[in-house]
């Protein structure tokens, strides 16, 4: 018989987005992005979600992402390989609040900064990968 996780869902707590705009300046201070913007259920007032707060970031090219990885980790972030090409997916663990997880995508020339990857991304932090911390 195959194992399940359980999957958290828990009321809605106004620290989401204070720590979401937290984690979105620690990144946009990088200079290495050029927007970084909440998703998912934890960006909706008043919404039972999962306690993880989910980002979406676009930057020039994900080689630039990838050069900015000591940086990422000394914000705590450590990078999860999902098997998707053209995204790189990175989460992070504090103790005693809302797990962050990131997808960082190119940003299409002529585009808004974060609308090329939305739908996918969307997708893809939506759900915890199996072996990430939840």
């Amino acid at each position: 018989m195959e194992a399940r996780s359980v999957i958290e869902v828990v009321e809605y707590d106004e620290a989401w987005p204070v720590r979401a705009a937290a984690a979105r300046a620690d990144l946009i201070s990088l200079g290495v992005f050029d927007a970084v913007e909440h998703i998912g259920s934890t960006s909706v007032p008043g919404l039972a979600a999962k306690p993880v707060i989910d980002l979406m970031a676009a930057a020039a090219s994900l080689d630039a992402v990838a050069a900015a990885q000591d940086a990422l980790a000394g914000l705590g972030y450590r990078r999860f390989e999902v098997g998707m090409p053209g995204r790189l997916f990175y989460y992070r663990t504090r103790t005693g609040s809302a797990r962050t997880s990131c997808t960082w995508c190119p940003r299409t020339p002529g585009t808004p900064a974060t609308s090329a990857c939305c739908a996918t991304t969307c997708a893809l932090t939506r759900t915890t990968p199996a072996g990430t911390p939840s």
